[in-house]
């Protein structure tokens, strides 16, 4: 049973992925294109922290840092890339004065997948299989080296 102050693992988006954008980093995790999708195309990568925080700060940006550096963690302390450009990542988390969903801007039409190239949802909107609708097209419950984590997910 999870309380207020327990496991808080944050499911992450990344901004705009765009391959070939971005300079080369040596990177200890490389993510590939999702299946039916060719480099070039716009999508995000969203995956579900292994650490976990007790979600007191009301700044968006350390939650966003406590995301960049669980993925950094997952690649041994290294990053996170994809082709040769290194990943960011924001939280989905909201706090007072940022909403989640203004925490990952973008074209709301981008698609979500988790690392192992499995389609979350078609856009992040509240259209059906939106990440905002209520209904995701596969749960949000890996990390990024593909471990299924808990069955809740707290963001």
């Amino acid at each position: 049973m999870l309380t207020k102050t327990g496991r808080f693992a944050l499911a992450t988006a990344m901004l705009w992925l765009v391959f070939g954008v971005g300079g080369r980093a040596q990177a200890d995790l490389t993510l590939t294109t999702p299946l039916g999708l060719s480099p070039g195309d716009t999508f995000r990568f969203v995956f579900v922290t292994d650490g976990s925080t007790t979600a007191h700060s009301s700044i968006i940006g350390d939650y966003n840092q406590f995301v960049t550096t669980d993925a950094s963690n997952e690649a041994g302390g290294g990053v996170v890339t994809y082709g040769s450009t290194t990943l960011t990542w924001t939280a989905i988390a909201s706090v007072a004065g940022t909403n989640a969903i203004d925490n990952i801007t973008g074209s709301p039409s981008t698609p979500i997948y988790l690392a192992n190239g499995t389609e979350v949802a078609s856009s992040y909107t509240t259209s059906p299989g939106g990440i905002w609708s209520g209904t995701l097209l596969a749960p949000l419950n890996q990390n990024l080296d593909n471990v299924t984590r808990p069955a809740y997910v707290w963001s």
